[in-house]
């Protein structure tokens, strides 16, 4: 038999003191196998006092080695023409990291396997080894930051009418078994050290900035301050066919959403880095840290199949109204594009997810967002002129309300769930939420209830 070093295979003449770091990058990887008393080049010398080595080998594996790989350990004495060999079978541990007890769980004490060098792991790969092995994820742990507010999440709560106290925190999940907020907790506060960095580059590379900006605080005021500035660049030409106005944007407004609530509810918040949304001349890129979660292909998400990250974060979005349900995003991103020369570019790569989408205006088989998305802006059963609106921007929706009133006199709750296609219940609130603001007020009981403007 050929002895030649390789990720699963150690060659040594001897035993050496850094024998132990072998045994941990083996446990921290794929497994492999130890022989010593073979040269580097595969020739077999052979040891003396083998008896005694086994016993000083084993010592040494159960006292240095944290956590204890004794059960995933196997010594054994083999010999080659006459010549003693001790061969250390290592398996993969399932408890990892596996470190040298001396050194601690940090660079300094984590290795794996490498090709045929043991290397030490950084500390991003340390955490994603604790979270793989034991189920513990960034959002659950425990927040270094305790001295928390959350006035613009409690904004958010309570502009939906849901509550946002302290009693509230432990059922969102923003608590721990102590009482003490989790980083689910600081990634929703006024504290959040994550941020999502904007701009604006001259041509198609990042050779020349035109605008950019930092977005911080709560997520949730990271998602509407970088979507209002989305939407700030997000140019629209217009067009007259006849006395008909037609507007189309650069980039569809859904997909502008979609793409950066993937982006904010996705991402790797366990690493370090930021959230990239891009402008470009001709497409606009978001770039999420953290690659696809374990068992997730591409594929996969092409096809609508969800696996949260952030199960709890997601939650958030979800009774937030914020998102419908989980896995749709990609497939409304996708049916924009549905028809047209150019498709949306989806990429991972070790560390990112990237999402790129390709400019409108620029196509000419693309119509406008009049013609081509019903989602905005069904036909209104209030006068004839018809407003182009983001349904997902609430002050634009409220704006358009009012321009309606103005032309008809009064709008009915039923109006807005044919206009916009929300729901009873959305509807009801949005109208409320008017009342409240001073805006509309109320007339008229139960199914002939109707609002019009304050004066």
């Amino acid at each position: 038999m050929q002895y030649i070093e390789s990720d699963t295979i150690e060659l040594k003449e001897e035993m050496s003191k850094d024998l132990m770091k072998e045994v941990v990058a083996f446990a921290n990887t794929l497994g492999g196998k130890i022989y010593i008393g073979i040269s580097d080049d595969g020739e077999v010398i052979g040891i003396k006092g083998i008896k005694e080595q086994l016993e000083v080998i084993s010592s040494i594996i159960r006292d240095k080695i944290m956590p204890s790989v004794i059960n995933y350990v196997n010594l054994q004495k083999k010999t080659i023409a006459g010549k003693d060999i001790i061969i250390i079978e290592v398996q993969r541990g399932e408890g990892k990291p596996y470190y040298l007890k001396d050194k601690g769980m940090r660079p300094s004490g984590v290795y794996i396997r490498l090709g045929n060098t043991s290397i030490p792991v950084s500390d991003k790969d340390i955490w994603l080894m604790i979270i793989k092995s034991h189920g513990i994820t960034y959002e659950t742990t425990r927040s270094l930051k305790q001295n928390l507010t959350f006035l613009y999440a409690r904004n958010q709560f309570e502009q939906r009418e849901l509550e946002f106290k302290q009693v509230n925190f432990k059922t969102l999940g923003m608590i721990d078994e102590d009482g003490l907020y989790n980083n689910l907790a600081l990634l929703l506060s006024d504290q959040c050290p994550h941020i999502v960095k904007a701009a604006i580059f001259e041509g198609d590379n990042k050779t020349k900035f035109k605008h950019r900006q930092e977005f911080g605080g709560s997520l949730l005021r990271q998602m509407n301050d970088v979507y209002q500035y989305l939407q700030m660049h997000n140019h629209m030409d217009t067009t007259y066919e006849g006395l008909r106005r037609k507007d189309q944007y650069d980039y569809d407004p859904i997909t502008l959403r979609e793409g950066l609530l993937n982006a904010l509810i996705h991402r790797d918040y366990g690493v370090g880095g930021s959230i990239f949304v891009n402008i470009f001349n001709n497409y606009c890129e978001f770039v999420s840290m953290g690659t696809l979660p374990d068992g997730l292909e591409l594929e996969d998400i092409m096809e609508g199949v969800s696996k949260q990250r952030n199960e709890k974060l997601a939650n958030i979005f979800y009774r937030l109204e914020l998102i419908e349900a989980y896995g749709t995003g990609i497939t409304k991103i996708l049916s924009v594009y549905n028809g047209l020369s150019v498709k949306p570019e989806f990429k991972i790569t070790p560390n990112a997810f990237i999402l790129r989408l390709p400019k409108l205006n620029q196509l000419e088989e693309y119509m406008t967002v009049e013609d081509t998305h019903e989602a905005y802006n069904s036909s209104s059963d209030l006068g004839t002129e018809k407003h182009l609106v983001n349904i997902y921007d609430r002050e634009a929706v409220i704006e358009d309300i009012k321009k309606t009133i103005k032309i008809n006199g009064y709008i009915m709750r039923n109006d807005i769930q044919k206009s916009y296609g929300f729901s009873q219940t959305k509807s009801g609130n949005l109208l409320r939420e008017m009342e409240n603001l001073g805006i509309v007020i109320k007339s008229g009981k139960s199914k002939n209830t109707y609002y019009q403007l304050c004066k």
